[in-house]
């Protein structure tokens, strides 16, 4: 199994005396984040890429019908996973999962699913009998830091741009209608749930937002916040063990919060952006049809 890289300690001297002077290595400041960029699958909805930096990250939702589970008769299921390989890089293995993986999956599903981003209760067709059942599944290509925010961008974006199919209730029996026959339904989000990392470094004395590869390596542990685009905060967790002052923590959060609210704004902002023009092109399609009848 190869082992994960690990920076020199001459590398992490350097990278600590330039940040105790408020420098970072890539010229950012201290709470900025990298460049992002999205890019949606113009042939099939769902699909999203999303990079942060070097981070490259892809999300796909599919659907299908099932029976809700018997605890919960009125409801849909929702499932979020995360998946690194070796082509994100080569100390991944397809058959071991990561403490990386199993970290990015457990967030992903406790901060969306839990905090009520997408009501599942809105998953249910038939009570007892059918709903929706979701899976989002997110592939990780290239990581260079910072796998939370670029993630939740993904999964969001992918979440916002889908379509169930329509559907019919008639006589205890539900109609599924195909997409010829019927436009699929939009998912309704009621919140937008992002998260943004701090790194920690100097024992707490230092924190860093979006750290980058090199940065995580040197990094003492990592507090992510998730917060949405009213200012609210759906959770923070704290990895690795170093202590940080409650000073310190309270100010870190508040950071990655003021972050949240601006990457939800710029994810709406392109998901509008996507819906403009597939209508665009839907509407040009149906015309071009009409005239060729």
């Amino acid at each position: 199994m190869p082992l994960e890289p690990k920076i020199s300690v001459n590398e992490r001297e350097f990278l600590l005396d330039a940040l105790r002077q408020n420098l970072r290595l890539s010229g950012r400041k201290l709470d900025a984040l990298r460049p992002l960029s999205i890019t949606f699958d113009p042939d099939d909805y769902g699909v999203t890429e999303v990079q942060l930096g070097k981070t490259r990250i892809r999300a796909h939702t599919q659907t299908t019908i099932t029976n809700p589970p018997p605890s919960r008769p009125f409801e849909g299921t929702l499932t979020i996973t995360a998946e690194l390989s070796p082509l994100t890089a080569p100390h991944f293995e397809l058959a071991r999962p990561s403490d990386t993986e199993a970290l990015l999956s457990r967030l992903l599903e406790k901060s969306i699913r839990r905090s009520g981003a997408l009501p599942v209760e809105s998953l249910c067709l038939l009570a007892g009998d059918k709903c929706f059942n979701l899976r989002v599944t997110v592939h990780v290509l290239a990581h260079d830091g910072g796998l939370p925010t670029a993630a939740f961008v993904a999964v969001l974006a992918s979440l916002m741009t889908s379509r169930v199919p329509a559907t019919e209730v008639r006589g205890g029996e539900v109609q599924v209608f195909t997409a010829e026959e019927r436009e699929g339904v939009r998912l309704q989000l009621v919140h937008v749930p992002i998260a943004v990392g701090v790194s920690v470094f100097d024992g707490g004395a230092i924190g860093v937002v979006d750290a980058d590869g090199m940065e995580e390596q040197a990094r003492e542990g990592e507090v992510v916040v998730v917060g949405n685009e009213v200012g609210e905060i759906c959770g923070v967790t704290k990895w690795g063990g170093v202590d940080v002052g409650a000073v310190e923590l309270v100010g870190m959060v508040e950071e990655a919060r003021k972050q949240c609210e601006g990457v939800v704004k710029w994810l709406k902002g392109k998901v509008e952006e996507e819906e403009k023009r597939r209508a665009k092109r839907d509407h040009a399609g149906e015309r071009s049809a009409e005239n060729q009848r």
